[in-house]
């Protein structure tokens, strides 16, 4: 999904937004990737984080444009990549580099990754013929916008309607956006990451025969901490211990991070929040005429269910490798459990309601 900030009310925002299609001599200046409807995903300053397009909206079809690969299974492996991405760090540097000459760049120096590079990286790596010419690091959404070979299914996401009641509470696409608990996640995990990079960073480069790419987020050290327990065997016996040791600091040091509270307290958050959206859902259901989109609620419940079955899938191939071999692990299933029942709450009051509304 391409997007122009037509219509925000922050200056800056909109000037940055003229500035990159100026630069680009484009019409979109963000770009962000649906992972699983209504799910975005997308590179902000506060890291790679979701967006739900069903708190969103756009005053203008002409600051919007949705571009679909004609094959399903690279878009599908596109959006698989792009989750394990949420987390990761916004690179400045690497957005400005994108257009702007190599001497602009010494006050910016992280590693991170921008909103355009993350499409066509995951594109790239789910094997899309029409993004493997792509320079990922020079990848503006003028480039994405105009990428050959995709469909243009604007019309079918977006149909023009009349304002709902709780538009106050919305995200514009093409303007303001609302705070979302998503970036808060985001650059909390982000900096859980960021603290944890360096002992990862140390492994790979102290044992580079296990060919062990850098992670992105902390699901991905998180899982990382779980292949390198998964190759200890692999070494000879008074090389291992060295090596299980140094895991086992790099996997006590995530556990304490996640274990401190911080995230767990925005968990308890987010889950609340589904609830206070669930208990309107049903009182508005009850109203003599409902404000409520019943195709737009079949979709939400359809990737709810969606949503509960990845987790749980996930959550159980946690629990099945052993929580009991890690720590970080068994801190992370334990965040898991409390979102994956929250889904399943939803999808009940969702199938209740539609059933209501029938």
């Amino acid at each position: 999904m391409l997007t122009f900030n037509a219509a925000g009310t922050s200056f800056k925002g909109a000037a940055i937004s003229h500035a990159i299609t100026k630069v680009t001599a484009g019409r979109f200046s963000h770009v962000l990737i649906c992972s699983s409807p209504p799910t975005l995903i997308e590179a902000i300053d506060a890291g790679v984080s979701t967006l739900s397009l069903a708190r969103c909206f756009a005053h203008s079809r002409r600051n919007i444009r949705v571009l679909r690969h004609r094959r399903s299974e690279i878009a599908t492996k596109a959006a698989s990549f792009a989750q394990l991405d949420v987390g990761q760090s916004y690179s400045k540097r690497k957005a400005v580099s994108a257009v702007f000459p190599q001497a602009t760049l010494a006050s910016l120096a992280d590693n991170g990754i921008f909103c355009s590079a993350l499409v066509a990286q995951v594109y790239q790596l789910a094997g899309a013929a029409e993004f493997q010419s792509l320079a990922v690091a020079k990848t503006t959404p003028a480039t994405i916008d105009n990428v050959e070979g995709l469909s243009d299914v604007t019309d079918e996401v977006f149909r023009p309607r009349l304002a709902p009641r709780n538009i106050e509470t919305m995200s514009a696409l093409d303007g303001d956006r609302s705070p979302t608990i998503s970036a808060r996640q985001t650059a909390i995990t982000g900096r859980y990451a960021r603290a944890l990079s360096p002992a990862v960073k140390a492994i790979i480069g102290a044992y580079p025969e296990l060919e062990m790419g850098l992670p992105g987020g902390l699901l991905g050290i998180v899982q990382f901490i779980m292949t390198a327990l998964d190759l200890t065997d692999e070494f000879p016996a008074e090389e291992r211990q060295r090596f299980l040791a140094t895991v086992v600091d790099l996997d006590h040091a995530a556990a304490e991070l996640i274990a401190s509270g911080e995230l767990k307290e925005l968990i308890d958050e987010i889950v609340a929040t589904d609830g206070l959206d669930r208990a309107r859902l049903i009182t508005e259901s009850f109203a003599i005429v409902p404000d409520i989109d019943v195709e737009w609620l079949k979709n939400y419940g359809m990737v709810s269910e969606r949503q509960r079955d990845a987790r749980a899938t996930a959550l159980q191939g946690f629990v099945e490798w052993g929580t009991h071999r890690s720590k970080s692990v068994a801190a992370y299933v334990d965040l898991e459990r409390g979102m994956t029942e929250s889904l399943e709450q939803r999808v009940t009051v969702v199938r209740e309601v539609l059933a209501r509304l029938s």
